[in-house]
């Protein structure tokens, strides 16, 4: 059996025992990104990256994607930029206020049916609903998500997946305050919404809600992704962000749990 770039990697930095990272999933072709705010490195204060973070409570306006595609995140608005902090376990974070906090990376042609996502969360609320991160937006087609909350006053998670129409994974039963690690494995051309959005919370399988038949046809599409509201900075995100790894492909189960225990460690969960 032959392994994929990403597969290969993963095996080799096992067999070696040296330290791995998400970015080793990022071979030729790969599309994404890997934010990682425990790399303080990764931090700045203007969106040059010329003045870097230093200390908790002070703004980001430059995230730097570690995938090496230079995929960075910024923001111009100094009142939309979210905080760096530091929790009270000492794991480093992004801080979004829930009203317009955001950072935002350019437009990206995505080039297929096919992505994952893990991301590391602390939702602080249950309303309203909020938007960790969209690639494009729920009802454009060739769109991706998560929202914690996924409805006014829920308890729950929601991944998103729009083809040429809407599909949502909802995952009930999570109260706030509630960190998580939640991944994604999704794929336009599955039959159903359920095996379209297929979701993990702390490591493990879970059975979404499915709301929508299936997410239609097509491809993802050529979108920005904004991290911690939609567009506008409306339905803003009130909670901590601990990191997040999205390619354009679905991951095997070895490299998503590789990428979850990685992003476990900085979010304070176990998996």
């Amino acid at each position: 059996m032959s392994l994929s770039l990403g597969q290969g990697m993963l095996a080799r930095a096992q067999r070696g025992g040296s330290p791995w990272s998400p970015a080793a999933l990022f071979g030729a072709g790969a599309v994404g990104g890997w934010y990682d705010p425990a790399d303080r490195a990764t931090l700045f204060q203007d969106t040059a990256g010329t003045v870097p973070v230093t200390a908790a409570g002070q703004s980001v306006a430059r995230m730097n994607d570690k995938s090496g595609r230079a995929a960075h995140a910024v923001q111009t608005d100094p009142a939309r930029c979210p905080q760096y902090q530091i929790d009270a376990s000492g794991r480093p974070h992004l801080k979004f206020d829930g009203v317009n906090d955001h950072l935002i990376v350019p437009a990206t042609a995505w080039g297929g049916p096919r992505a994952s996502w893990v991301c590391g969360l602390h939702k602080l609320t249950d309303t309203p609903a909020a938007v960790v991160f969209e690639f494009g937006r729920s009802g454009v087609a060739g769109s991706f998500g998560l929202f914690a909350p996924g409805g006014n006053s829920a308890s729950e998670f929601t991944a998103m997946l729009n083809g040429s129409a809407p599909a949502f994974g909802i995952c009930h039963g999570y109260p706030a305050p509630r960190p998580a690690v939640m991944s994604a494995r999704l794929d336009i051309g599955e039959a159903t919404a359920a095996s379209e959005i297929l979701v993990r919370i702390d490591g493990a399988p879970v059975t979404p809600t499915p709301s929508g038949a299936n997410a239609g046809t097509g491809n993802l599409g050529t979108h920005p992704l904004r991290i911690g509201a939609r567009e506008g900075g409306v339905a803003g995100f009130s909670g901590r962000f601990y990191g997040l790894m999205t390619i354009n492909r679905v991951l095997t189960l070895d490299e998503i749990a590789s990428v979850e225990r990685f992003i476990a460690a900085r979010t304070g969960v176990a998996v």
